[in-house]
Formats: C-alpha cells, structure tokens, sequence
C-alpha cells in the first residue's frame, strides 16, 4: 500500500475469502483453537451455491440443483439419481457441508477462480500494508464471522503501525441492531464514538 494512505478503516470485512468459503459451508467458525457454530445468512449461502452450480456443464444437473439448494425445493431430491457423477459430487458437498470438497471442485473446473480467492484476500496483501489501520467488527455478524476481522487485527499488529480494534453489538455485519440490555448498548454507543472522534482526528 501506498506510503500516502494516511489511515485504513474497514468494517465488518473478511480476512480471507477460503476461512469465509468454509465458514459458509459448514456454518461454522474456529479461532484460537476453537469452533463455534455460526448461522450464514442464507443470501450468502446462495450466492455460494449459485457460483458452484454455475460451473457444470450438464444444464440438467444446473437445473436439478438450482432447485434443491438455491429454490428450495425438497421433492427435488428424489431426482438426485439422474445427476452425473460431476453433479452428484457437487450434492453430496453441498449435503455434507464439507468446504474441502467444495473447494476441490472448484479447483478442478476453474483454477484461476480459487487463485482469485486468495488475491482478493486481504491476508495476500499484508506485506504492501504500511498505514495505521481502524477495524471494526460486529459480534454477531451473519454475513462474515467476526473472528475474520480478528485474525486482521492478529496479523496486522507487528507491522509496526498502530491498530485500533472494535467490537459491536449494536451492529449486525454493517446495520444497526436492538441491544437488549442498557448497559451494553451505552458501552458501544460510547467505542463507536471514540472510534469515529479518532478517525476524525485523522482527517483535520
């Protein structure tokens, strides 16, 4: 990154496209040498299948498991015996919720695309970032695991600039949200604030 970025803020972002293809897939999350179950946003578990299913060939199987994972349609299992054996592996990952299988297909139809994966991963990217860094996460985000926003904070700490790290309740990923209990909420209110006065504090 370029030595004129005076700061970076980011929100509720990922720190790698894999753990959040995992995460997705098997709704469910680790860090620190723990895994917590985490319920995906079910537009975000689509949008996972839909760029899966995208990549067979067979227009039948596409159709078939369109119907399954992405429409719903449960009586559509019933016709899982006319899948190919491409369209059968692609079911029985997504059924297993096993990321390995997932992500060996498509490596196999489109290696280029897992590559991207990794490109677009902030966790490729750490050596070029030489800036102070603002993070702010949501506990009890369903579009990306917290712990994403974590392992930033974890990774980015040595480099030598500061980092500031947030975590919210008031949030879900990037949307305000009801906190039941008072105390919690004046407690973020009060880090959303000291974040927001520092970040302007950058900007003078």
């Amino acid at each position: 990154m370029h030595n004129d970025v005076r700061f970076l803020s980011v929100m509720g972002t990922y720190f790698d496209m894999v753990d959040l293809v995992n995460a997705i897939t098997t709704e469910s999350y680790s860090y620190d040498g723990q895994t917590t179950q985490w319920v995906p946003r079910i537009k975000s578990v689509r949008v996972l299948h839909r760029s899966i299913i995208a990549y067979l060939p067979d227009q039948a199987d596409r159709d078939l498991l369109t119907r399954i994972f992405l429409d719903g349609d449960e009586a559509a299992r019933s016709e899982t015996a006319s899948l190919t054996p491409e369209g059968r592996k692609v079911y029985e990952a997504f059924t297993a919720k096993d990321p390995e299988q997932v992500l060996a297909f498509w490596n196999e139809v489109s290696p280029t695309d897992v590559q991207t994966l990794h490109q677009v991963s902030p966790s490729a990217h750490l050596a070029g970032l030489h800036t102070e860094l603002f993070i702010m996460t949501a506990r009890h985000d369903h579009y990306i695991p917290y712990v994403e926003s974590r392992r930033l904070r974890d990774a980015t700490s040595g480099n030598g600039n500061r980092v500031h790290y947030t975590e919210l309740d008031i949030f879900s990923h990037v949307e305000p949200t009801s906190v039941s209990n008072p105390l919690g909420l004046l407690a973020d209110i009060l880090k959303l604030l000291y974040y927001m006065w520092q970040l302007m504090l950058r900007m003078q």
